[in-house]
């Protein structure tokens, strides 16, 4: 029983043998009895391993009391979960944690406290941030995942508080969402009696509401932090850990080729070959003996990556590793929206100045193809548009490893807002083109993400997209690309063309604009990539 006198439930699972043994603790509105085995063993099974593993209904969900708001009650709950799971009579009084997404946030919003028994945590796929790096990005918001998400988690609530009828509209509706998002608002009139979507969705800047539920400190013990190349919290995972490193040194990471779920080899248009198969459970098990049972040798600070195109493990001794920049100008003979591929990659900047631009239509946005949640597919379908610019270098003489890369574009609009959407794409030799990252910022954001500035329209600036970082081999004889687009819809939310709000702007207020892409002497364009050494000493 909390504080509160809220009453959770949790599933415990224990080792056949007497004694006692430091515990597991996992977190989640999904349902105790499912505890995430989409992408880890059964609990059963770290039980076999020696662990007491406790997977606990949160407030408002399933089997627990209280009512439902998402991350609103966590870290007192899971504060008081963890005391509890130290006291259970298995338990030796160690606490670990585990688990992905919602459940790795709940780890970050305990593990700030520091809560003494909390030894170690293995964080997967998450974030502390969870404007910019959850429901937002760039201040371009991630409508896709905050109204399917909003609407599951609404399901779920309505199915612990007994209204049928509800959790049956809210169930159709997510198994609905094309047709839903259809056409705007961005927030429907569908959802909008789900509190959470409607506060997701009308707080676009990162306003109070967003700051409260920052997670501040960063976590102080021992962590295993889980990340996917594929995944929507990838940059979420990596800002993260980065500001755990500076407060704790023991902070290993494992970077595979996955989605958010499964984490499979296969994901998008790619297999990644059997050695890319999830072997978090051993990598997690082996971690948690070290810290909760002092058992087995310390587990290293370092780097487990998978790197695309090699498609091979390297360990590396941090993450980031050392790089270089590598800047590759934008440039074409106006015309880099059309099959004739004029637009290029150069490694000097153009001696003339032009321009390209495109038409960007809020009610006919350019489709998603590919990119974060749905991994490498073929983007020539979409690259064929009239509405993305598409740069193409020349075809490269010698490997090229990239972990990162960053847009810097001279822009003009002409409304008073837009959104730049920016894939970094690996072209093989047979045409075939894959997104490896990619990025994105709304226009009126330019200058930070807590105040809107609207452009001047057909007036010239510069704005700067920063791609989420990758770790991907481009090997001789492919060529590098670069798309430019207002639009990638539905994963991004549409831009109605003016610095107004948006949750619940009407379908006929939105409007198409023209942007410009400008490119030489005084109105540059380029990408910097970061490009480090790949050593040959073979996987993992």
């Amino acid at each position: 029983m909390l504080p509160d006198g809220v009453r959770l439930s949790a599933d415990v699972y224990t080792p056949a043998s007497p004694g006692r043994y430091p515990t597991l603790l996992m977190r989640l509105p999904y349902g105790a009895t499912v505890a995430s085995t989409p992408v880890y063993r059964h609990p059963a099974w770290y039980a076999a391993q020696g662990f007491c593993v406790v997977v606990q209904d949160v407030r408002g969900t399933w089997r627990s009391g209280g009512s439902f708001y998402p991350r609103r009650d966590e870290q007192t709950d899971t504060l008081a979960s963890i005391e509890w799971a130290a006291g259970l009579p298995r338990s030796n009084g160690r606490v670990g944690m585990y688990g992905f997404s919602f459940q790795g946030a709940v780890q970050l919003q305990a593990a700030a406290a520091a809560p003494p028994a909390l030894r170690a945590i293995a964080p997967a796929q998450t974030t502390a941030d969870f404007y910019a790096r959850w429901h937002y990005e760039g201040g371009v918001p991630l409508q896709m995942g905050a109204v399917g998400w909003g609407l599951q988690l609404a399901w779920i609530a309505a199915l612990h508080d007994q209204r049928d009828a509800d959790a049956l509209r809210f169930r159709r509706l997510q198994l609905n969402l094309p047709r839903l998002l259809v056409m705007p608002p961005a927030l429907p009139e569908e959802v909008a009696d789900v509190v959470w979507i409607r506060d997701w969705l009308t707080h676009e800047t990162n306003d109070a509401y967003w700051q409260q539920q920052t997670v501040l400190p960063a976590p102080r013990v021992p962590s295993l932090w889980i990340a996917g190349w594929y995944d929507g919290f990838l940059g979420g995972t990596l800002d993260s850990r980065a500001a755990a490193v500076a407060d704790c040194t023991e902070h290993s990471l494992i970077v595979g080729p996955w989605q958010h779920q499964p984490w499979s080899r296969h994901v998008g248009a790619r297999d990644f070959g059997p050695q890319a198969v999830s072997s978090i459970d051993a990598a997690q098990v082996a971690f948690f003996k070290h810290y909760l049972c002092d058992e087995g040798p310390a587990r290293p600070t370092q780097a487990q990556v998978f790197v695309t195109g090699l498609d091979q493990w390297r360990t590396l001794a941090h993450w980031p590793p050392p790089s270089t920049s590598l800047r590759l100008y934008l440039e074409s003979d106006g015309d880099a929206t059309s099959e004739r591929e004029s637009g290029a990659l150069a490694s000097v900047a153009a001696a003339a100045a032009t321009f390209d631009t495109f038409t960007s239509e809020p009610l006919v946005p350019v489709p998603v193809t590919g990119g974060r949640g749905l991994g490498p597919i073929d983007q020539r379908p979409v690259e064929r548009l009239r509405a993305v610019a598409v740069y193409t270098s020349d075809v490269l003489e010698q490997d090229l490893w990239v972990i990162g890369a960053n847009a810097a574009l001279t822009i003009a609009c002409s409304g008073s807002d837009c959104d730049w959407i920016v894939r970094l794409c690996d072209v093989e030799p047979n045409g075939r083109s894959l997104d490896i990252t990619q990025g994105a910022l709304r226009s009126r954001y330019r200058h930070g993400l807590d105040a809107c500035q609207p452009l001047v329209p057909f007036s010239q600036t510069e704005v700067h997209v920063e791609t989420w970082p990758c770790a991907h081999l481009f090997k001789a004889g492919h060529r590098l690309r670069v798309q430019v687009a207002g639009s990638s819809f539905p994963y991004y939310g549409r831009n109605p063309g003016a610095c107004v709000p948006t949750a619940e702007l009407p379908a006929h207020a939105y409007n198409a604009v023209s942007q410009f892409v400008l490119h030489g002497p005084g109105q540059q364009s380029w990408i910097d990539l970061q490009v480090a050494e790949l050593d040959d000493s073979g996987g993992e």
